[in-house]
């Protein structure tokens, strides 16, 4: 995986009316990032080892709405499940052994695994993206996956019938566009602004990450009383 830091890389998920800003920076890089003030943002760490520390993971997402680990290893993924985190992207472009028992802690921690279709775009990767991506949707049984592409490059038509070569249905993919994102924001804003039940009340101009809270039908498991 690269080190170094990329400009924002935004998908809007049109199905859901949300723009997400994604940043992907390396851990140890201290360069301060200029995030966009409209729509979701989303920091994307790279550089975990099994040295990491929870702490540094914390400091480096502070200011943005979501958080998203790289991930390279079974080891390394089996420790995120325990972190405060929202989502990961597993290394598509070696076999990693990545283990259904790590998957499915992470799942049950309610952390997203996140498909960038990037792997799929470049011929050098593709071969290896595909066996991976059919791997981690064998092994999370199609559940918990959000997909992010280029609007430049693709469709969300043309994202539908990518997945159709994993013998994926149609209904079932449209929620890694749709369905999966909105319970993924819903969720992370929840933990973020409600307490005990009791939403933060809103002021005006409020962001648009906060608003998401509006969007939540049930109360949130995990927010303490």
């Amino acid at each position: 995986m690269t080190n170094t830091n990329r400009p924002a890389e935004n998908c809007y998920f049109k199905r859901i009316g949300v723009e997400l800003n994604a940043y992907r920076r390396h851990l140890l890089d201290r360069v301060e990032i200029q995030k966009s003030t409209k729509g979701v943002s989303k920091i994307i760490i790279d550089g975990v080892s099994p040295q990491t520390k929870p702490s540094s993971i914390y400091a480096a997402a502070a200011k943005f709405d979501l958080c998203e680990l790289l991930i390279d290893s079974n080891e390394n993924l089996s420790r995120c499940a325990q972190w405060q985190i929202h989502s990961v992207q597993l290394d598509m472009t070696a076999d990693r052994g990545y283990k259904k028992g790590s998957i499915s802690s992470v799942m049950h921690a309610g952390i997203y695994f996140t498909i960038d279709m990037a792997g799929y775009s470049c011929a050098s990767t593709r071969r290896m993206w595909i066996y991976n991506v059919r791997n981690l949707l064998r092994l999370c049984s199609k559940k918990s996956i959000v997909v992010v592409f280029n609007e430049e490059k693709y469709t969300e038509e043309e994202i539908l019938e990518i997945f159709l070569l994993f013998k994926i249905k149609k209904r079932v993919a449209v929620k890694f566009l749709s369905t999966n994102v909105e319970n993924m924001l819903i969720t992370a804003a929840m933990k973020k602004y409600a307490y005990k039940g009791a939403i933060i009340p809103m002021e005006e101009n409020e962001s648009s990450f906060k608003k998401l809270v509006y969007r939540a039908t049930k109360p949130l498991k995990s927010i303490k009383k």
